[in-house]
């Protein structure tokens, strides 16, 4: 019988490749900020929202209207749909409860502003671009769940 010597134990080391990393450009870096300042500014706008829950009938000693549970959750829907799309207004002092049991939300930005007014079933907005082209609409009918075509398209000049 023939006996043969041992075997060396031969390895091979794995080599994964990837992709090159592409390098950052301004609008990631853009994107990047922006998505940072929603993540930390939307849960202060819910929260502004939830605030205005705790007001009575007549919480300005003029007569307003209280904020309906219905009105403020079609707000959080709005304001999640909006985000969804790529808008997020600058800081919770964008939001205002009115009078009437609405909350206007507005969003800005050098080019100017776009108003948008949230009831229980619609919802109104009115523009105010630097290079004018104004809009307006007393009411959409939507279901807050996603912004409406009129209003994204608005938003798209900010």
């Amino acid at each position: 019988m023939i006996t043969l010597p041992p075997q060396p134990t031969i390895c091979f080391e794995q080599v994964v490749y990837t992709q090159p990393q592409s390098t950052p450009t301004y609008a990631m870096a853009y994107d990047f900020l922006k998505e940072q300042i929603a993540t930390a500014v939307i849960p202060s706008v819910k929260n502004k929202i939830s605030g205005f829950l705790m007001l009575d009938d007549n919480w300005d000693g003029c007569g307003a209207s209280r904020l309906s549970e219905c009105v403020a959750k079609n707000a959080f829907r709005f304001v999640d749909a909006a985000r969804f799309c790529g808008y997020c207004p600058s800081s919770d002092d964008d939001v205002t409860l009115t009078p009437y049991g609405t909350i206007v939300i507005d969003y800005s930005s050098n080019a100017g502003l776009v108003s948008i007014e949230i009831g229980s079933e619609k919802v109104g907005f009115f523009t105010d671009f630097v290079k004018g082209g104004n809009h307006y609409s007393k009411g959409i009918v939507t279901s807050f769940k996603v912004v409406p075509q009129k209003i994204k398209h608005n938003l798209s000049i900010l």
